[in-house]
């Protein structure tokens, strides 16, 4: 039987003292986090495109930190750079044109971004792309997209796990269009709360067993 893990979208909120984390100064959130749950989604990285020739990847110094942070067997589940799942940047209004974003689906920078989170492998449960909503300004058809993420697919590191977190149905006809690749287990999809069973489960539905489980 397949072990369940429970976790939460981040770990760092200060109302959580007294709950999860204790009233000390400095404190160290991840580490304390750890003692009571064995997963977590680590989301701040996804936050990296800043501009053409900006892109943020994780820092060999926080890399460290969480990885002496957590016990052993510890998952996290890392959502993936939004330089490389945006088709365009964000736009502060609907007015503004669309400008490319040419790390879209780019082999070359999600190594990069592998590389910077390489310790941190054993601890990996899943890696999460989370795609924007693709409207025909940004994406012409399914399949386009299907081909694109295909093509980017076959050429990155095939011994992770991977999810999606998206928000169009883009993503959601996989099984149909790329049968093999479904089946082989290595791409799987995500629907509405859960995102890559077992490994995570809401916010929400986290902080409801929270306060039934604790005294």
């Amino acid at each position: 039987m397949s072990k369940l893990h429970i976790g939460t979208c981040s770990w760092k909120y200060e109302s959580w003292r007294g709950l999860i984390y204790s009233f000390k100064k400095p404190i160290n959130y991840l580490e304390e986090y750890s003692k009571h749950y064995i997963t977590v989604e680590i989301d701040q990285w996804f936050w990296s495109l800043f501009g053409v020739n900006k892109v943020s990847l994780p820092s060999p110094f926080t890399v460290q930190e969480y990885l002496e942070s957590v016990p052993p067997d510890f998952k996290f589940t890392i959502k993936i750079p939004n330089s490389i799942t945006l088709t365009h940047f964000y736009r502060k209004s609907k007015s503004e044109p669309l400008i490319i974003n040419p790390h879209f689906l780019s082999v070359d920078l999600f190594k990069n971004f592998i590389a910077s989170i390489e310790s941190l492998k054993p601890h990996i449960g899943a890696l999460m792309f989370q795609f924007e909503y693709l409207n025909k300004q940004k994406m012409i058809s399914q399949m386009e997209f299907q081909e694109k993420f295909a093509k980017f697919f076959h050429k990155i590191d095939q011994g992770f796990q991977y999810a999606s977190k998206n928000y169009s149905d883009l993503l959601q006809k996989w099984e149909y269009r790329y049968p093999r690749l479904y089946r082989r287990g290595t791409f799987k999809t995500q629907a509405l709360l859960v995102l890559f069973l077992p490994f995570l489960v809401t916010l929400r539905i986290f902080e409801s067993l929270l306060r039934l489980s604790l005294p």
